[in-house]
């Protein structure tokens, strides 16, 4: 009932500038487009994964969903002069954080979690978990049969230059949308470090000027996402 409400408004907003009221769903998902109705249902259900707070990490819901939407949006801005698959690299952003939530239930009760002198976030996972969550993630995403290339990305995404040759292109996309969601103030704590190398994943995707105004356009969009602690 939500999907079908969200979709339902969405049709008959003003962005469409249609004066005619849509009221089957089925006009309503051809007026939307399946693009936008994707889009729709990947924030719906990714959003019920980050309703609490990640206790140990000391991450609030609020702040983990905001940086999975921003990284999701930059993805899919970066896919579209990659050459890569723009459904598959926003889909990437949305879940890449869903092995966080997996290690924070998981946990020890008795540790007393993440304090502002740990080391980075992946680095302290590896210390508690002995992985990673894009580990996790990457383990969840191939048990729900997500694509191949969607797992790779996920799970290579911290250290995407380790890779070779063209199979580095799709983790370095996500990497570099990481990074430009820190910037945007919508970074996870920790996780800075990791995208230090914003420029040379750029090389590596061999993005032109006009992927940078693309990146321009979707930051304007997403307006300022910091998010208090």
């Amino acid at each position: 009932p939500s999907l079908t409400f969200k979709i339902m408004r969405l049709a008959n907003g003003v962005m469409f500038g249609i004066r005619n009221r849509c009221d089957p769903l089925e006009d309503a998902v051809a007026r939307v487009g399946v693009g936008k109705i994707y889009r729709i249902v990947g924030l719906a259900t990714s959003h019920q994964a980050y309703q609490n707070d990640l206790v140990r990490y000391g991450i609030s819901a609020a702040k983990i969903w905001k940086n999975s939407v921003a990284v999701a949006a930059l993805a899919g801005a970066l896919a579209k002069r990659a050459g890569a698959t723009s459904r598959v690299c926003y889909t990437a952003g949305l879940l890449r954080n869903v092995g966080r939530v997996v290690l924070d239930r998981v946990m020890s009760a008795d540790r007393s979690g993440r304090g502002e002198s740990a080391p980075g976030l992946a680095d302290w996972e590896r210390q508690i978990h002995g992985c990673t969550a894009a580990d996790v993630s990457a383990l969840l995403l191939e048990h729900w049969r997500f694509p191949d290339s969607l797992v790779a990305m996920v799970r290579h995404h911290l250290d995407p230059l380790a890779l070779p040759g063209a199979e580095a292109a799709p983790a370095c996309l996500l990497n570099l949308a990481c990074g430009l969601a820190e910037e945007l103030g919508a970074g996870l704590p920790g996780e800075a470090r990791q995208w230090k190398q914003c420029s040379a994943m750029a090389g590596v995707l061999g993005l032109s000027d006009e992927a940078n105004d693309e990146i321009a356009r979707t930051r304007a969009a997403l307006g300022d996402l910091r998010v208090a602690a």
